[in-house]
């Protein structure tokens, strides 16, 4: 998905489970995480690492609070965990909520 058709859904409100946004403008990646939140009815999270939410989703499962979207930078070990894709992708990992990982560069 490219940056325009990424503001066409946001703007109908179709948001995906799963994101993955590149580059170093922090000015244009903030107004699209806002964006996101807004679409999707969210709150914006920032964690460390996929871990560290895989704790935070395991001890939430059966909170009923606002649903979040979790924001996730330059986590490098994601790129090499290959279990962890498909449910990712699928939006089973993260259940109702929204994960974005955002990396300054790809190697």
């Amino acid at each position: 998905m490219n940056l325009m058709e990424l503001k066409k859904a946001l703007a109908k409100k179709q948001v995906a489970k799963f994101y993955i946004f590149t580059g170093e403008e922090t000015e244009v990646l903030r107004r699209y995480l806002d964006k996101v939140a807004d679409a999707s009815d969210r709150e914006l999270v920032f964690v460390d690492t996929l871990a560290s939410l895989t704790n935070t989703l395991k001890s939430n499962f059966l909170s009923f609070g606002k649903k979040k979207v979790y924001i996730i930078r330059d986590d490098k070990d994601v790129l090499t965990a290959e279990k962890v894709w498909q449910p990712l992708i699928k939006g089973t990992f993260q259940r109702d909520n929204i994960i974005i990982l955002v990396y300054s560069d790809i190697d």
